[in-house]
């Protein structure tokens, strides 16, 4: 996994207020078994009575992830014309927009990141509603 910083001269101002980015680097990470181990900690909490079934909300779950505290991705960027999140982030994902793109991520540059960003601009964002 690699991250770049981007100077972006003005061409994203919907988003110049933004101060912070987040980029994630996940060494032999799973999805999948990050919900399978946040659900075999839950269920241990349950059976020791630390937890109610019925307590088990989205926030208790995402603090059982091995992400927790890290904020869900607004975008993900795909490379290399893969059409799959492949096991990457899967709760994380449920509102995340995705953009794919066909240029591998040596290759991918600025012009790439603009548009991204430029395609990530032109969505409405509805959230699940």
């Amino acid at each position: 996994m690699f991250a770049r910083r981007y100077k972006t001269s003005g061409k994203c101002n919907k988003y110049k207020a933004h101060k912070k980015v987040g980029v994630n680097a996940s060494i032999c990470y799973s999805g999948t078994g990050d919900i399978l181990q946040a659900t075999r900690n839950i269920c241990e909490k349950v059976k020791a009575g630390v937890f109610e079934p019925k307590n088990i909300d989205e926030a208790m779950f995402d603090k059982q992830l091995w992400t927790r505290g890290a904020p869900h991705p607004d975008l993900l960027i795909r490379t290399g014309g893969r059409l799959q999140v492949s096991d990457y982030l899967m709760w994380q994902l449920a509102q995340t927009e995705l953009y794919f793109s066909q240029v591998s991520a040596p290759e991918f540059g600025e012009v790439e990141f603009l548009q991204a960003l430029h395609s990530f601009q032109q969505r409405e964002r509805t959230l699940g509603n």
